[in-house]
């Protein structure tokens, strides 16, 4: 049976970076409002060196569209 993300919550996955060193640290998921998003989270240090993690949120895209792709969907024209 495949796990169901109950509304409020999420998961954060280790992020495979493959040599890319800007890839997000970790990545995964979260439900608000019904709706899926996606997370990645990049860990770091502040200035003064306490420990942080940089979040960015994003709507999921379909497989294979880009950026570009799914905001022109949304254009009336």
């Amino acid at each position: 049976m495949a796990y169901e993300v109950k509304e409020g919550n999420g998961t954060l996955f280790p992020n495979d970076k493959q040599g890319n060193q800007s890839s997000p640290d970790y990545t995964g998921n979260f439900k608000i409002g019904g709706k899926m998003w996606n997370i990645a989270g990049w860990v770091g240090k502040t200035k003064s060196g306490q420990s942080k993690m940089g979040l960015k949120i994003s709507e999921p895209q379909a497989k294979g569209q880009s950026n570009n792709q799914q905001a022109n969907d949304d254009l009336p024209f």
